[in-house]
């Protein structure tokens, strides 16, 4: 994800001795080192804020934009101080079922509507799950709304469902409904003939933006 010093680093080698080496196990106490500064500067970020200020001030190098020998640069701690951090992603981490269905984002068994704001990333966080309690008769009605030159899609998993794989095995066993349109407005209804806690994904498409997620719950007559 990221680029840091890591080449001809003088440090311990195996049989007590000191010499140089280079490696990402060089480089990763680099951008460690970086994030708890910027923690340290603002104990109320989340870790995803502090995550996304090291990402979003680093300096490009080599190919124009992210690429996999430097991915998106060089860690900027001067820029990443100065950086204001954007605004709290709900749900995070959220990017399995098994995940959302411990955080309060979604619809809870007494929560019958929510209006969420997120943002997804095509490389770190590509896509978000919401849990969604629903009773045997319910029907859910779920809306996105995301960026006009994007395509992301809508998804709402079975109660139950292991780590997402895209395969039509899978695909057959536990989607319960989906919107795939070319664009990145969708919508999707489902009535559940049985109770439990599914999951409304938000997938990214391998793009990234922010949008805008109305989910509704009607009991079921």
């Amino acid at each position: 994800t990221l680029a840091a010093p890591g080449g001809n680093v003088v440090s311990t080698l195996p049989g007590g001795r000191y010499g140089e080496a280079s490696g990402t196990s060089f480089a990763a106490a680099v951008v460690s080192g970086q994030a708890a500064r910027v923690w340290a500067a603002n104990p109320r970020l989340t870790a995803s804020q502090v995550i996304e200020v090291v990402e979003r001030t680093t300096r490009d190098v080599g190919t124009p934009g992210r690429d996999d020998a430097t991915g998106l640069g060089v860690v900027n701690l001067a820029g990443a101080l100065r950086a204001r951090p954007m605004a709290t992603d709900p749900g995070e981490a959220n990017d399995e079922p098994r995940l959302s269905a411990r955080t309060t984002a979604g619809l809870s068994a007494s929560r019958a509507r929510a209006a969420i704001s997120a943002r997804v990333d095509g490389y770190r966080d590509p896509r978000d799950t919401y849990r969604v309690v629903m009773a045997a008769g319910d029907t859910l009605r779920a809306t996105l709304n995301g960026p006009a030159a994007g395509d992301m899609d809508l998804r709402l998993w079975r109660p139950g469902t292991p780590t997402l794989r895209r395969s039509r095995l899978f695909a057959r066993t536990w989607l319960a409904a989906s919107s795939l349109g070319p664009s990145s407005q969708e919508s999707l209804t489902f009535t559940a003939a049985r109770g439990g806690t599914y999951s409304v994904e938000v997938d990214g498409g391998g793009g990234r933006g922010a949008y805008r997620l109305l989910l509704t719950r009607n009991p079921g007559r």
